[in-house]
């Protein structure tokens, strides 16, 4: 047994170091998590935007050049 090469001193450390070594990592668990909600969140953003924004523009750039050729015309 190992623990009886250690003082109750070493032990206490040592436990108290194992549990600080949990309580990192499920804390690098949380922010993990929290990172991939964060990039998903982006992803479905830019999704919305490449559905929505990018027809929008090429409408409004549609419109736009309609008019610019009904002005020429009329001029």
């Amino acid at each position: 047994d190992d623990n009886a090469l250690l003082s109750p001193e070493q032990e206490q450390a040592l436990l108290n170091f194992q549990q600080e070594k949990l309580r990192i990592r499920k804390e690098l668990r949380e922010v993990q998590r929290s990172l991939d909600q964060n990039i998903e969140d982006l992803a479905t953003r830019l999704k919305l935007i490449n559905i929505g924004a990018v027809p929008l523009v090429l409408t409004l750039i549609a419109i736009a050049g309609a008019w610019w050729r009904r002005r020429s015309r009329s001029a």
